[in-house]
């Protein structure tokens, strides 16, 4: 058990190496004038009881943090929504190097994992809570 444990966390950290490989030849680093949307669905250490496609959407806390070091070593300007918005609202260019950084849903593995790092690099989130969900959990992560 424990080896295939150990085979299962070696694919999904290949697997997010590749798709991070993934994100940045699109260009994502070229500091153009334009918005990037960063959309996290969840974060928590990654377990084989999960469904690959639940898996997928799925970063591990070190990973998250890694990608936040990125963002404010390379000093990326982090807007909230509304903040760009604003900047949509008023047609003014976004500045060289920005992105949202947004999660879905209102997981409490948010405020576990992400919040800490979040505030270890100082950079802003907007986080959206499905609110008629608050109080309950869900087995559909492990189906």
């Amino acid at each position: 058990m424990e080896y295939r444990r150990k085979i299962f966390t070696i694919i999904e950290l290949l697997s997010m190496v590749y798709r991070f490989i993934q994100w940045l030849s699109l260009g994502f680093l070229r500091p153009e004038n334009k918005l990037r949307v960063l959309a996290y669905h969840q974060i928590c250490p990654l377990r084989n009881e999960y469904s690959p496609e639940i898996s997928q959407q799925i970063i591990s806390p070190e990973a998250f943090s890694e990608q936040m070091k990125l963002l404010s070593s390379e000093r990326y300007t982090v807007l909230t929504v509304n903040e760009a918005l604003q900047y949509l609202k008023s047609e003014t260019p976004f500045p060289a190097k920005c992105v949202c950084i947004t999660f879905d849903d209102g997981y409490y593995n948010y405020y576990k994992y992400a919040f800490p790092i979040l505030s270890q690099y100082n950079i802003r989130a907007t986080f959206y809570l499905a609110t008629g969900y608050i109080g309950q959990s869900f087995n559909w992560l492990h189906s």
